[in-house]
């Protein structure tokens, strides 16, 4: 399947990366290469946070970390943030002493 739909008014840019798929939906004004580029970096960024085998479980346990990141990566829907480094020290990766903290702080919430 090519990676790229074309429409009357649009383009469908897609990447599939085993069970993972990235779709972007774009103007025709822009290139489809410079989409596939984005999708990945957004990839390598997934596999520096989330290590090196990404399933749908690990996305769906991760959700919140990836919508940070997708946030900073794409500023209005354009590339903003994608060096590893710069990403890295705006946003933690996971580790066990972030889990335990975030889950204590998620279970004894004042609220």
């Amino acid at each position: 399947m090519l990676p790229i739909i074309e429409t009357p008014h649009f383009m469908l840019v897609h990447t599939l990366r085993k069970d993972i798929v990235l779709l972007t939906a774009v103007a025709k004004e822009i290139q489809p290469l410079f989409v596939l580029e984005i999708h990945n970096k957004i990839m390598q960024a997934l596999h520096q946070y989330l290590g090196p085998i990404i399933t749908p479980k690990k996305l769906r346990d991760h959700f919140a970390l990836i919508y940070h990141l997708l946030d900073e990566m794409v500023d209005g829907g354009y590339p903003f943030t994608m060096e590893s480094n710069q990403l890295q020290a705006m946003i933690q990766p996971p580790t066990i002493v972030n889990k335990v903290i975030e889950t204590f702080a998620t279970k004894f919430a004042v609220g």
